[in-house]
């Protein structure tokens, strides 16, 4: 199966891509299989795939052409790994997270490589202080207002190393809730913590500036187990619940969900990306989980360019009721004209 379909990648690249398969690296194993899953895939719709073509001094993985309609594919494999691509980061956050502060939690975003260690102090000072001057009141005010702009107002800092940016706002935490101050949570208590959503959300933001100035755009993402409840704060922002007490008994009159403006798609600034019509999400490829391949295409709710046939006809989101609502449909291997249901060596 693997020749077969290697064999309709262009000469060029057909022994790179077996070379990459023969590797006893699973990374990138798993990542030249994914490369040969969506290649297939998209021969399957019918489409005409040129691969690595130069549009605009850039080469995007895919160029599809069906029926009148062009755009460009992206494609890229997430997993577990993923957490210790960066270890100087990671160390930075763990330094951040030894901060003692059981009243507030900091919610951090990270922007390039730390490509060297930062200085401890250089990087926690600012943090610290943070902390110290935060006015209680004040953030009590803004937890119990209906500003719908609280997180914006909330205290921040930053510390900029190199071409590595960290940025913290500070929030609240359950336990100041608890301890009968009233605290409405106004986001995560452990956001240092590296999570899934900010890998997803990283990874997008990589690929959607690869192809920009390429014309219309999918990118298509394989997660793993660990990833694939991050997907809609991924694109969207993350999601907090908002906690709301009586101002006069201090009891609680329910909660409310909320998005940080976080997301791959809508940020601080509005809307973003916009040449990224959709996002494939396709969960643990496998050799020997073809026949079983399960996929969710998202629509960009803010682009105005049609989408593709087939990102209707399999399972998908639809945003036309103003929300999040996922429609079935036809399994993935439908498409996949050529693949092996056989027990392989190993299978797991």
């Amino acid at each position: 199966m693997l020749e077969r379909w290697a064999s309709r990648f262009p000469d060029a690249k057909r022994k790179d891509i077996i070379s990459r398969i023969r590797s006893k690296d699973m990374d990138s194993f798993d990542q030249a299989f994914f490369e040969m899953f969506v290649h297939e895939f998209l021969l399957g719709t019918g489409a005409t795939v040129i691969h690595e073509p130069e549009i605009g001094g850039k080469n995007p993985d895919f160029a599809i052409s069906h029926a009148g309609f062009d755009y460009v594919v992206e494609a890229t494999s997430l997993g577990i790994e993923d957490l210790k691509e960066d270890r100087n980061e990671l160390q930075a956050l763990d330094w951040l997270n030894a901060i003692d502060a059981p009243w507030f939690a900091v919610h951090v975003e990270t922007y390039g490589v730390l490509d060297r260690t930062i200085p401890k102090r250089e990087l926690l000072r600012p943090f610290e202080k943070l902390v110290e001057d935060a006015d209680y009141e004040y953030l009590r005010g803004l937890a119990l207002s209906n500003d719908k702009r609280k997180l914006e107002k909330a205290p921040s800092t930053n510390v900029t190393h190199g071409d590595w940016k960290i940025t913290g706002t500070l929030m609240t935490t359950e336990r100041a809730r608890k301890e009968g101050e009233g605290f409405i949570g106004l986001g995560p208590t452990k956001s240092t913590s590296p999570d899934h959503i900010g890998i997803i959300r990283k990874a997008l933001k990589r690929k959607a500036r690869q192809c920009a100035g390429t014309g219309r755009a999918i990118i298509a993402i394989e997660l793993d187990d660990f990833l694939q409840f991050g997907k809609s704060g991924a694109l969207f922002g993350t999601e907090i619940v908002n906690l709301h007490f009586n101002r006069e008994t201090g009891k609680s009159i329910g909660t409310s969900w909320d998005r940080l403006n976080d997301g791959f798609w809508v940020d601080k600034d509005g809307p973003q990306y916009e040449h990224v019509i959709g996002i494939m999400f396709f969960h643990t490829v496998r050799p020997w989980k073809v026949k079983n391949a399960e996929a969710l295409f998202v629509p960009n709710p803010c682009a105005t360019s049609p989408l593709p046939g087939w990102s209707q006809e399999i399972d998908h989101v639809d945003f036309s009721n103003g929300k999040w609502e996922q429609v079935s449909g036809k399994p993935i291997a439908e498409f996949m004209k050529d693949y092996e249901d056989v027990q392989w060596p190993g299978a797991y």
